[in-house]
This record gives structure tokens, C-alpha cells and sequence, in this order.
């Protein structure tokens, strides 16, 4: 009798220079046959778009024909390939470019509510939506911990950080839409951390599709 409805691993690909799309492969059909049918692929930055040539500036990421493949190996061997990205932290490696620093709050965490952000998440999203065919996508989300505290701070005043990540996530869940996902994951760490706030559990689980 089967456990568990779902076996999944995560692949992190960003931290360093990318692996070849063979050794993901290669993995891939290592957990297929240990019994996972999803494998998350962590990639920051370790995927091209059109649209933003600095985005994976000199880091070896994949194009959108290399996550096609890869993803057409991964259903051979019966699994479901889904990206995990980021949309709000861990978005430092742009920061160094002059096209981007009017999109960052601090350092590592973009701005909410700043239009060209959800223009860069779009391009994110459409990319990825090219290249996997899963409509289960990981948004990323975690460890924004100076959200709210720095441009922010200075153009728009003192804000609570749960509320502002609720609204950052509508935005982002209508990017969603658009591409046709409906399964959004994030990390919670920002969402269940102790703090002054006045967003409830309940807030959350409404906002939450």
C-alpha cells in the first residue's frame, strides 16, 4: 500500500554555476527509480529570458529548448518536472545592473507595487511556462527579510511586511492565470513568523488560493 500520494525531491541548480542538462537527467532517473514522480528544479537565475539579457548574465543557465527536453525525459521516466523560482528575495545577482536598481527595496528583496517588477515576473513566468509543461509552479518567497524596510521605507512609509507580500502575491497570482498555471507553491517563512503584525491565519488562508 502506497504511503504517499506524491515522492519529490529539489534539485538547486543557482547556488554556483548550473549543472549540465545531463546530470539533471541523470537524477531524474535516479529518483524515478527510487519511487519520486515530481522533482523540483531550483533555479534563481539558471534559466535564459528573452527579454532580460542580464537575467542569467555569464551563469550557464538553461534555455527554454533545454527545459523542454529535459522535461520531455523527465514525463518518459514519469516525472512531473516543476520549476522553483524566485519573485520577491534572493534577487541580488540583478541588483548590480543599472537597468534594475529602481526594482529593488534592499538589496535582495524587489519592490511591491513597483510595475517593472511584475513586468520582470512576467517575463519569468512566460519563460518558464515555454519551457516545463507542469502548471504546478514553486514562487519562491522566502527569506525577504528586509522587505518593507529599505526604498520602501523611504517612498512609501512604515508597512506592515505580511500585508505587503498578500498583495505582491495577487499581482503575481494573476501572472499565474495568465499563463495558465493553477497550483502555486511558496515557502512560508515569511507568512508564519512571529512579529508585529495584523495580518491573521485566516487573512493568509483567505488570500491563498
Amino acid at each position: 500500500m502506497k504511503k504517499f500520494r506524491h515522492l519529490s525531491a529539489l534539485i538547486e541548480c543557482s547556488s554556483g554555476v548550473a549543472p549540465k542538462i545531463e546530470t539533471i537527467k541523470k537524477y531524474v532517473k535516479f529518483l524515478s527509480d527510487m519511487g519520486y514522480d515530481r522533482v523540483y528544479i531550483g533555479m534563481a537565475d539558471a534559466y535564459k529570458i528573452k527579454e532580460e539579457p542580464y537575467f542569467d548574465y555569464k551563469r550557464g543557465g538553461y534555455t527554454v529548448s533545454q527545459l523542454k527536453d529535459t522535461d520531455e525525459f523527465a514525463k518518459s521516466v514519469g516525472v512531473e518536472l516543476i520549476a522553483q523560482i524566485q519573485t520577491l528575495s534572493h534577487l541580488h545577482f540583478l541588483n548590480k545592473f543599472p537597468e534594475y536598481w529602481g526594482m529593488f527595496d534592499t538589496d535582495n528583496v524587489v519592490m511591491v507595487g513597483e510595475e517593472k517588477v511584475y513586468e520582470l515576473i512576467d517575463h519569468m513566468i512566460k519563460t518558464i511556462s515555454e519551457g516545463l509543461s507542469s502548471r504546478r509552479i514553486h514562487l519562491g518567497l522566502d527569506e525577504a527579510f528586509g522587505l518593507g524596510t529599505g526604498e520602501y521605507l523611504k517612498k512609501y512609509g512604515k508597512a506592515d511586511k505580511k500585508e505587503l507580500i498578500i498583495r505582491h502575491l495577487k499581482r503575481v497570482f494573476a501572472i499565474l492565470d495568465k499563463y495558465g498555471y493553477d497550483v502555486p507553491e511558496m515557502w512560508g517563512d515569511m507568512l508564519t513568523e512571529d512579529g508585529e503584525s495584523k495580518v491573521s491565519a485566516s487573512d493568509i488562508k483567505k488570500n491563498m488560493p
